[in-house]
C-alpha cells in the first residue's frame, strides 16, 4: 500500500465516520437552528414598516412615493417634521428611519438600505435633480443622460462610522470561528484517545505509519469541518438575503473570506496539536488535563478579539494580536471586519501561521510517534525526551 493509498483511506474512514456522528449532526441542525431564529425573529415580532418624516417646505408627490413603496418591498408611513433639527433628533430617538430634509436629501441614523435609497430615487431623486438640469440650461435629452451617472440622491448621516453592522459581523465570525475550531479540533483529540484506549491503533498501524495515520485523520476531519462551516455561512448568507432583515456593511465580503482562510489555518494549527495532546493519555477522561493548556490559548485568543481588537482594531496591540500564531485565526477575522487590516499585514499574519503550523505539525508528528502505542499516561516533557 503506498503512503498516498493509506491517507486517503484514513481519511475516507473519518469522513464516513464522522457522518455518522449523531453530535456532529445534531451541532449542524441545533446551530442552523440558530441561525434562522436570528435572522427571521426580527421579521416576525419586529415592526417591518419604514417610517420617512418630511421636512415642511419640502415638496414631494407623496401619493406617488406611498404606491412606488410596494414595488420596492416597503411599507412606508410617511410623517410630518417640524424642521431639521427635530428630525435629527427623531432619527437619534428612534422615532424615525429616514427624513426627506431638502429635495432629493436623505437623513438616516447610518446608511439607508438599498431598497429605501432605490425608492427616492425613482420617485424624488431624478425629478429634482432633471429639474435642476434643466434649469441650467440643458435640454430634457441631455439632462436625463447626465442623471444616468448617479440616482440623484444625497445621504447625510448622522453616525456614519458606529460601527455597530461591523460589530456584529466580527462577533459572529469571531463566535462561528471559535465553535468551529473548539468542535472540530476536539473531535480529533478524543478520536486519538478513543483508538488508543480501544487498542484499535495497535491493529492500524500494522498496516500503516503512525504519520500516515495522523496525516489521514486530520484530513478526514478537516474535509468535515470545512463542509459544516462553509454550510453554516451559505445558510446565514441565504437566510439574510430572503428574509431581508439584516444589511450586511460593506465589509462582509471580506470578513466571510478571512473566516474561511482563518479557520483552515486555525483548525490545521490546533487539531495537530491535540492529536498530540490525545496520543499522551489512554482514557478519554484524561484527555482534558492534558489538553488543557490548548484549550487555554483558544479561548485566551478569542477574549483578546473582545478586550483588545473589538474596542480598537488599528491599535498596535490589535495589530500584535493579529500576528501571533494560534491567537491570529480569532482576532484577524475581527479586524477585517471593522476594515483595518492592510494587505501586508494580512500576507505577514498567514506566513507566519503557516510556518507556526508546519512547525507544530513535526512537532506533534514527533510525540504522536513516541506516545501512540505506550499505555498509561505520558507527561509532555516524557514525551519530548524519549527517543525516537
Amino acid at each position: 500500500m503506498t503512503p498516498t493509498h493509506a491517507v486517503r483511506l484514513i481519511a475516507r474512514r473519518e469522513i464516513r465516520e464522522g457522518l455518522r456522528n449523531r453530535a456532529l449532526m445534531t451541532s449542524f441542525g441545533v446551530t442552523t437552528l440558530l441561525i434562522l431564529l436570528v435572522v427571521f425573529l426580527p421579521t416576525f415580532f419586529g415592526d417591518d414598516s419604514t417610517t420617512v418624516g418630511v421636512v415642511e417646505g419640502v415638496e414631494v408627490d407623496r401619493g406617488a412615493l406611498t404606491a412606488a413603496a410596494d414595488g420596492f418591498g416597503i411599507d412606508l408611513d410617511l410623517e410630518d417634521v417640524a424642521d431639521v433639527a427635530a428630525a435629527e433628533q427623531a432619527i437619534e430617538d428612534g422615532d424615525l428611519d429616514a427624513v426627506l430634509s431638502g429635495p432629493a436629501e436623505l437623513l438616516v441614523e447610518d446608511q439607508p438600505s438599498p431598497e429605501l435609497r432605490a425608492l427616492i430615487a425613482e420617485v424624488v431623486g431624478r425629478d429634482a435633480v432633471l429639474a435642476d438640469l434643466e434649469a441650467l440650461g440643458l435640454d430634457p435629452q441631455e439632462a436625463a443622460v447626465a442623471l444616468d451617472a448617479g440616482d440623484g440622491v444625497t445621504v447625510r448621516s448622522l453616525d456614519p462610522t458606529d460601527g455597530f453592522a461591523e460589530f456584529m459581523v466580527a462577533l459572529a465570525g469571531t463566535v462561528l470561528m471559535l465553535m468551529g475550531v473548539t468542535f472540530f479540533a476536539s473531535q480529533v483529540l478524543t478520536g486519538v484517545v478513543e483508538e488508543k484506549s480501544s487498542r484499535v491503533v495497535e491493529v492500524v498501524l500494522g498496516a500503516v505509519r503512525p504519520t500516515q495515520l495522523l496525516t489521514g485523520k486530520l484530513l478526514g476531519i478537516g474535509a468535515l469541518a470545512i463542509l459544516q462551516v462553509g454550510g453554516l455561512l451559505a445558510i446565514a448568507l441565504v437566510a439574510m438575503n430572503v428574509s431581508g432583515a439584516i444589511e450586511l456593511p460593506a465589509t462582509a465580503g471580506p470578513t466571510i473570506g478571512a473566516v474561511a482562510v482563518w479557520f483552515v489555518l486555525g483548525f490545521a494549527f490546533y487539531a495537530v496539536v491535540y492529536a498530540a495532546a490525545g496520543s499522551l493519555v489512554s482514557r478519554v477522561e484524561d484527555a482534558q488535563s492534558t489538553a488543557g493548556p490548548i484549550g487555554f490559548l483558544l479561548f485566551a485568543a478569542y477574549a483578546l478579539s473582545f478586550v483588545v481588537v473589538v474596542p480598537n482594531p488599528e491599535s498596535l496591540a490589535s495589530r500584535i494580536v493579529s500576528l501571533i500564531p494560534g491567537v491570529a485565526p480569532l482576532t484577524m477575522p475581527a479586524r477585517v471586519a471593522f476594515g483595518a487590516v492592510t494587505p501586508a499585514e494580512q500576507a505577514a499574519a498567514i506566513t507566519i501561521s503557516v510556518v507556526a503550523t508546519v512547525l507544530a505539525v513535526r512537532f506533534a508528528a514527533r510525540i504522536y510517534q513516541r506516545s501512540l502505542l505506550r499505555t498509561g499516561q505520558v507527561t509532555w516533557r516524557e514525551a519530548v525526551r524519549q527517543p525516537g
